[in-house]
């Protein structure tokens, strides 16, 4: 998949959702609030992620995500269903604080990127980086 769109800087729209590619695998990106309205340019990123010819494991960035509502949770469980279906796999990586806490609540099961260093309110504090979540 080629790229899409260069690895955002800074962004200064109130929501995005950006995909860039990182060595053999797919970004989505999530910046600013994603709630009922955001749900739809999810949905289609995982889709344009699961196109044929596409591979790899796909990677969800909520570091820049200030809020994520249970509309975000359910397009990422579509996104993990779909990518599922391909053997391949959804990796979260680097909740913001907000993200974390609605992830936690949602019993989200998902791998995070233990790549990644987290610092500040962003951290993932004592939480395991396995599926065990």
């Amino acid at each position: 998949m080629a790229a899409e769109s260069c690895r955002p800087r800074e962004r200064a729209d109130p929501a995005a959702v950006e995909v860039w590619r990182e060595v053999d695998r797919t970004v989505i990106g999530l910046f600013g609030e994603h709630d009922l309205g955001m749900e739809t340019e999810l949905s289609d990123a995982f889709a344009r992620c699961c196109r044929p010819g596409c591979a790899g494991d796909v990677v969800v960035d909520l570091s820049q995500a200030s809020l994520i509502d249970s509309s975000t949770i359910a397009a990422l469980f579509g996104g993990r269903e779909l990518l599922h279906g391909q053997g391949r796999n959804l990796i979260l990586r680097a909740p913001s604080s907000q993200a974390e806490r609605v992830l936690d609540l949602c019993c989200l099961p998902g791998d995070f990127d233990p790549a990644v260093p987290r610092e500040g309110p962003s951290t993932l504090g004592g939480h395991p980086t396995d599926s065990s979540r």
